[in-house]
């Protein structure tokens, strides 16, 4: 399964969600997610089953990259992606 989902809050949802535990791709690039966003996907136990997470062009900063590399729900075996983006 794939899923695209808008803004901060929308990452907050689906991490928050249970129903999440059946997505295995994670597609989030260009949705305006930042540190808060972030700092959800990194600490939810229903994305155990995430095989990748696409983040590029996002504003989750130092804090959220570091909080997402260090998750023990994502790592190591999720394949994530993400690029420093700061909006001016």
């Amino acid at each position: 399964r794939r899923l695209r989902a808008p803004y901060d809050r929308g990452a907050v949802a689906l991490a928050s969600n249970p129903a999440s535990a059946a997505l295995r791709v994670l597609d989030l690039r260009f949705n305006r997610i930042e540190v808060n966003g972030a700092l959800a996907l990194a600490h939810s136990p229903h994305l155990t089953g995430l095989e990748a997470l696409e983040l590029e062009r996002n504003g989750i900063g130092t804090e959220g990259a570091e909080a997402l590399a260090r998750s023990p729900f994502l790592a190591p075996k999720v394949r994530a992606r993400w690029e420093q983006h700061q909006r001016g």
